[in-house]
């Protein structure tokens, strides 16, 4: 809702003025359910179990050194990265899904870059960065698309409804434009590319010695 809400409010503030109202009290509802939600987990006490059940399941496991650890977290997370490379850029679903691993990968470079081969950060990461943005701006269309989709549904008065249903309808138009671009940009030999370059930045020898 806020992404639907602060496109309309920079682009069309006073031709969309109807719909921001409405999408205004859509993120006041949304956020007391939130807050309702914590304050239940709060009351009975949940929070504070799964707190201290998701810290008894940290297991420190063997001593190893921050670049030890930064290799081994950056190798899994890259290779979840690339098994979820979409075969089929026309699948949304996909896509989401690849969309999803990607901000995995992204906050794993971002929190141990500096432990990790200069390449990381200066090759690899900016291509991350870049799938992500692409798969996000795609992901927030869609989203529109439906939440557009359903508020026309409720409307009573008909040339508010038919507004919605053709703002719907242009934000599943750009769904498909931005699907496109990503398929000509994240091309086969792109993805071989990368591909080849994590790995030979996988194979690099660690910069510090064996007894970190």
């Amino acid at each position: 809702i806020d992404v639907l809400l602060d496109r309309y409010q920079k682009s069309s503030p006073q031709k969309s003025k109807q719909l921001i109202h409405r999408l205004k009290k859509l993120r006041k509802t949304s956020q007391r359910s939130i807050v309702r939600l914590n304050d239940q987990l709060i009351t009975n006490g949940q929070l504070t179990r799964r707190t201290e059940k998701f810290i008894d399941s940290i297991s420190a496991g063997k001593k190893q050194c921050l670049e030890q650890f930064a290799r081994k977290q950056f190798r899994h997370h890259a290779d979840l990265f690339l098994e979820n490379t979409p075969q089929d850029c026309s699948d949304v679903k996909q896509l989401h899904q690849f969309r999803v691993q990607t901000k995995e990968f992204r906050y794993t470079i971002e929190l141990l870059s500096d432990v990790l081969p200069k390449t990381v950060r200066s090759q690899i990461y900016p291509i991350v960065c870049q799938v992500q943005e692409r798969l996000g701006e795609l992901n927030d269309h869609a989203i529109a698309s439906e939440r557009l989709k359903r508020i026309g549904k409720k409307e009573r008065k008909k040339l508010t409804r038919k507004r919605l249903q053709r703002l719907s309808r242009q934000e599943r138009d750009q769904v498909e434009q931005s699907r496109i671009r990503f398929h000509e940009w994240w091309s086969k030999d792109f993805a071989d590319e990368f591909d080849s370059l994590v790995q030979s930045t996988l194979q690099a020898k660690p910069s510090l010695n064996a007894d970190c």
